[in-house]
């Protein structure tokens, strides 16, 4: 019923492991009938441009995942029950613990090869803030495209679309530009540079007329600790969410783990009110299956 949060190698037929690229690109992909030439060369290109990551053991993945199940917004969100250590993965929770689980390891190798920005598919701010390890802030992707099309910040870019559809067109031809890629060659060093020192200068531009030059700098050296503190943490400093895939979507994911708890409970003839099925000895309803319906 309840196993342990771990790492497993999926080995190749011939028992080494990890299974090769070209197995898992054959058995992730089919092509079409008639097209089994063409993806051949393009199967052969994947498996060209893929890197595998080998250092899930010595960096410890699933302790990162143990640790961002540490933190109470999470188990809430998670609908984890008060008598469910860190360490465990209920039957019933596999599912949202997976998906946990993706967003620490994309975190990790977001760090690794040194991706400055990143696009995760679902989770809202909590649950990329428990893998990232970054800072939430209310400004989003959307926000800001709306404000580059339609100077406003609440605009909507879907209904713009919809009445001159000519602009996806501009934009797909503006990506392949000179001046676009010039444009994203600035965005990477900026992201790069130390927001701290931009930041604290304008500090000191701003203050220096009022505030005596020895206290001024005690606060920049201060000032300039805690922000290299915080990069050492946060070492993707741009992660883009979708806002249709906010926290409220974790509803959808309780919502599944409770009926699953349910399931498993009444095929062992557990009713509502008899001892959880964890082993808490409290009664299912007040234990596991509260934090799922909360």
């Amino acid at each position: 019923m309840i196993g342990d949060i771990g790492q497993t190698t999926v080995r190749g037929k011939d028992n080494s492991g990890p299974r090769p690229v070209s197995e898992v690109v054959r058995l992730t992909f089919s092509p079409q009938k008639g097209k089994e030439a063409g993806a051949e060369k393009l199967f052969e290109e994947i498996e060209r441009r893929t890197s595998v990551y080998r250092k899930a053991d010595e960096i410890g993945l699933a302790s990162l995942a143990r640790g961002a199940l540490l933190m109470p917004a999470v188990s809430r969100l998670l609908g984890i029950g008060d008598y469910i250590l860190p360490t465990q993965v209920p039957r019933w929770l596999r599912y949202s613990y997976l998906r946990l689980g993706h967003l620490v390891q994309t975190a990790v190798l977001c760090a690794e090869y040194n991706i400055r920005a990143a696009k995760v598919s679902f989770g809202g701010i909590q649950l990329t803030s428990a893998a990232f390890g970054v800072q939430p802030t209310e400004i989003s992707a959307e926000h800001l495209a709306s404000y580059v099309a339609a100077g406003v910040f609440n605009a909507d870019l879907g209904a713009l679309v919809l009445q001159n559809p000519l602009i996806v067109k501009q934009v797909l031809g503006f990506r392949n530009s000179t001046a676009a890629e010039q444009f994203r060659t600035e965005i990477r060093q900026a992201l790069a540079m130390n927001d701290g020192y931009q930041f604290s200068a304008s500090v000191n531009a701003g203050l220096a007329r009022v505030i005596p030059i020895a206290i001024l700098q005690q606060a920049r050296d201060k000032l300039l600790t805690l922000m290299t503190e915080n990069r050492r943490v946060a070492a993707v400093p741009a992660v883009w969410g979708n806002l249709l895939s906010s926290d409220l979507v974790t509803k959808r994911w309780r919502e599944r783990s409770a009926k699953m708890l349910v399931d498993l409970c009444q095929a062992r003839g557990i009713s509502k009110d008899d001892p959880c099925i964890c082993g808490s000895e409290e009664r299912l309803r007040l234990c596991c299956l509260a934090p799922l319906r909360r």
